[in-house]
């Protein structure tokens, strides 16, 4: 888990804080409305695909009962923090002389930190929130979650292909680990929504690179996106980055589509570049080198004396 979810996630420490504090206070379950609100907006913030977006999506009774059954089940949690707290109250014959915007105070504190930080991120759903597949917190009704009109789908798949990606690990994923993933992911037809996830999720693990690349080489998106900039700056990312097994399998394929897609050479960096990066790698990864050394050839031919 990254720092930053280790962040987001500890925001739903003051959240349940609040009907627990409430408790200890003496408040009875007259609040649970408001508290099971403040649960609501929360979840509204770290998982956005999780909720009708369109009218046209909330006119779909599905879309409207998912809402409802998460609403249904918040009062439940809510109303398990609230009981924790009248239960340890009256153990020990404690009762905080709290006014009730103390506890409010801190639910709202949870909210308004989950909001500063989804700002400051990038807000791609290429992540799960943290603990969901624990099957608590925000992940709590992961289990069976319906099919939800447009972007729902989109949002479940991408998901999927995250968790996928955080099973390889962090280190080099084998080209056949990731090309099977790749080709499922044209199979479904999310190729451009999990290309654009990936490339809008920020620090990158490497089996998402690998991925990242791959799909900003499938041929039915290099024919929707080329000339916009996007395959060109994942390619970068890619080629530059560092690691031997990314950086050769990468120069690789981009040779191959290359010879199908010659207009992809207005995407790929300039040969001269390419050439300097290969013999930089000499001693790190001749494979590596290898394979930037034979894309330069095929962009830039070198001429026979």
């Amino acid at each position: 888990m990254k720092p930053s979810d280790r962040l987001l996630f500890a925001t739903s420490a003051l959240l349940y804080s609040g009907p627990l504090y409430a408790g200890l206070a003496g408040y009875g379950f007259a609040t649970l409305p408001l508290f099971a609100a403040f649960l609501m907006a929360w979840l509204f913030i770290v998982r956005p695909g999780d909720w009708p977006e369109t009218r046209e999506d909330w006119r779909v009774p599905r879309a409207v009962a998912w809402p409802l059954l998460i609403f249904a089940v918040q009062m439940v949690v809510a109303g398990f923090c609230l009981a924790m707290g009248r239960a340890i109250g009256g153990m020990y014959a404690l009762t905080l002389p709290l006014p009730l915007a103390v506890p409010v105070g801190l639910s709202v504190l949870g909210i308004l930190i989950a909001a500063a930080l989804k700002r400051r991120g990038t807000g791609a759903p290429i992540l799960r929130v943290p603990g969901g597949e624990l099957g608590i917190g925000a992940g709590i009704l992961d289990v069976a979650r319906p099919a939800m009109p447009g972007r729902r789908d989109v949002q479940g798949f991408v998901e999927d292909v995250a968790e996928a990606l955080d099973d390889l690990g962090e280190g080099p994923a084998a080209e056949e680990d990731i090309g099977r993933l790749a080709e499922l992911v044209e199979e479904k037809g999310m190729t451009r929504e999990t290309f654009e996830a990936l490339q809008g999720a920020g620090e990158l693990t490497l089996p998402q690179l690998q991925l990242c690349a791959r799909l900003a080489l499938s041929p039915p998106l290099m024919s929707e996106l080329l000339g916009q900039g996007r395959i060109a700056r994942a390619l970068e990312r890619a080629l530059f980055a560092g690691e031997a097994a990314l950086v050769g399998g990468t120069a690789r394929l981009a040779r191959d589509r290359l010879g199908e897609m010659p207009a992809l050479a207005d995407e790929l960096p300039p040969a001269m570049r390419l050439r300097q990066a290969a013999e930089a790698r000499e001693d790190a990864g001749r494979d590596a080198a290898v394979a930037l050394a034979l894309l330069a050839n095929a962009l830039d031919p070198p001429k026979l004396r």
